[in-house]
């Protein structure tokens, strides 16, 4: 079964062009994939993982294989949750607008 990772990045909701072509791709990508999922991840809606000094310290201790600390752990299992969600995409799609001529700042969040 086909599976789907869409990221809409604008605060705008009805009023934002970058939805309204997403939507439209969306719509297309069913019809030719009846039996596919759609996980939609809004960033204006979700909390997102603060990337912190335990995030940071757990990151390190991983590439360095050293043993993760209960903090660095829940740090580390929340953002583990979050890439997860990419990891089981087959496809992804971003609805992104133009941000003061760059990116949301909760997109870059989540990168």
């Amino acid at each position: 079964m086909a599976s789907l990772l869409y990221v809409e990045a604008s605060p705008r909701k009805q009023r934002s062009a970058s939805i309204e072509v997403a939507q439209a791709f969306l719509g297309a990508w069913r019809e030719t994939h009846p039996d596919g999922t759609v996980d939609t991840m809004d960033v204006w809606s979700m909390p997102l993982p603060e990337f912190d000094g335990a995030a940071l310290e757990a990151k390190y201790a991983g590439l360095a294989g050293t043993p993760l600390t209960a903090v660095q752990s829940r740090a580390w299992a929340a953002i583990r949750a979050l890439a997860a969600r990419f990891q089981r995409a087959e496809h992804l799609l971003f609805a992104v607008p133009m941000w003061n001529f760059s990116i949301p700042y909760r997109l870059k969040h989540l990168i």
